[in-house]
């Protein structure tokens, strides 16, 4: 590189640098690698490396077959045969009595399909009881009008009922049917749940307000549901709201801070919460009354997906213990349209399902 000032036929020497060639033999050939070329500096050679091809080997998403041939392509190991991925679908440790059941062999869980032979009475039926759902007069005892019950004879008069499943609720605290919709009032969202005989209840919103994580772990004041059932019966959204709001903020509860934070009018701002799975479970049983509501108010229907690819899902507030959730789908393979959910990693749940908010009335 250097010629000699008193003679151009003398010269100093270097050694080649083998600009890339960064590694010795047995680095270049560690597992899950190959070489990629050669280089000679000065009688010692260095090597270029590249992940080892793996040729007739899989990337497996849930890990391989047991026993199956592995390969090692730089960090990821292949497979030659993929084992199929658990959905987690199913819940329950046996089949309750009274049910008929299928079990998913890769979780060795039992998800329930049906009622029993002669046990209907044990299965969560759509709510057709007209006087459970408050139509409990005749029309000649209601002077100023009435709303006659969708599956019977028998009627509610609007001024001792308040609300029924299905009725579009105003910011008035009033609320019709879908068919006496009025539309020059403000609507908060269409009523899901009632008690007291229809003077109080919950409303949900026509619309989701977007996609979020559930978030991190650390709510240890919610009460623990393992059960599809016991989780049908947990109507307490705000409890369980205010319980997860208080245990963190936005980031770390992201998906209950956007329903607390949901807002259609002024007046009902930071009051708006997470639905529970009793609540989504009201939905999916009286999914065709309330849809018809909100179809009216030209919302997003709650709807079959046409395959499990295709399935849409909403978180509710309701937690199945410290790597559990329920997460609610109109995917009719589920029961009551509630699944569980496994949390993903030590950072709590990173999954973006949809928040679609709930109000107390």
């Amino acid at each position: 590189t250097q010629v000699c000032p008193y003679s151009d036929s003398y010269y100093k020497c270097k050694c080649n640098p083998c600009d890339g060639y960064s590694y010795t033999l047995s680095e270049a050939t560690a597992d899950g690698y190959v070489t990629d070329g050669s280089c000679n500096s000065c009688g010692t050679t260095k090597y270029k490396r590249k992940n080892n091809p793996c040729t007739g080997y899989l990337t497996c998403e849930c890990g391989g077959e047991i026993g199956t041939p592995t390969c090692k392509s730089g960090t990821v190991t292949k497979y030659q045969t993929c084992k199929t991925c658990c959905e987690y679908k199913c819940s329950e440790a046996s089949c309750p009595d009274g049910y008929i059941c299928e079990i998913e062999t890769c979780s060795n869980k039992y998800c329930i399909i049906g009622c029993d032979v002669n046990y209907t009475d044990w299965c969560i039926q759509p709510i057709t009881d007209c006087g459970a759902l408050g139509y409990t007069k005749t029309a000649d005892q209601c002077p100023n009008g009435y709303l006659k019950c969708p599956y019977g004879e028998t009627v509610f008069c609007p001024t001792e009922t308040k609300c029924t499943i299905g009725d579009i609720y105003y910011s008035d605290n009033t609320c019709s049917s879908a068919d006496n919709y009025n539309s020059s009032k403000t609507v908060l969202g269409v009523v899901v749940y009632v008690t007291d005989n229809g003077k109080h209840g919950q409303i949900i919103s026509a619309e989701t307000s977007g996609r979020y994580a559930w978030g991190t772990y650390g709510v240890s004041s919610l009460p623990t549901i393992t059960s599809n059932i016991g989780a049908a019966k947990d109507f307490d959204s705000c409890g369980n709201t205010d319980k997860i709001i208080a245990a963190g903020n936005s980031t770390t509860h992201p998906a209950a801070w956007a329903a607390r934070n949901y807002a259609r009018t002024a007046e009902t701002e930071g009051k708006w919460c997470l639905p529970s799975a009793g609540i989504m479970a009201n939905v999916y049983m009286n999914t065709d009354i309330i849809n018809n509501s909100i179809s009216k108010l030209n919302g997003t229907k709650f709807t079959v997906p046409e395959n499990y690819e295709t399935v849409d899902r909403t978180w509710t507030s309701t937690v199945g213990g410290r790597n559990d959730l329920w997460v609610f789908t109109m995917d009719r393979s589920s029961n009551n349209g509630l699944i569980f959910h496994m949390r993903e990693g030590d950072d709590g749940d990173l999954y973006n399902y949809l928040v679609r908010p709930v109000l107390e009335f």
